[in-house]
């Protein structure tokens, strides 16, 4: 079995929760805010593809 030798595990203390700054909440609201901006522009470029092709077949 796995984990059974004295001493096996998790190191004791705080050192495993060491935060890289990833799940702060200012680098949140910066994937959001890149989330949202990646929609707008897919969003456009999408109605940019729609009029394109409606002006083409005119």
């Amino acid at each position: 079995m796995h984990g059974g030798a004295k001493g096996s595990g998790a190191p004791k203390g705080n050192s495993n929760a060491l935060i890289h700054g990833g799940y702060t909440e200012a680098a949140m609201e910066n994937r959001r805010e890149l989330r949202d901006r990646i929609q707008k522009v897919m969003q456009q470029s999408d109605e940019l593809i729609r009029e394109l092709k409606s002006n083409k077949n005119k």
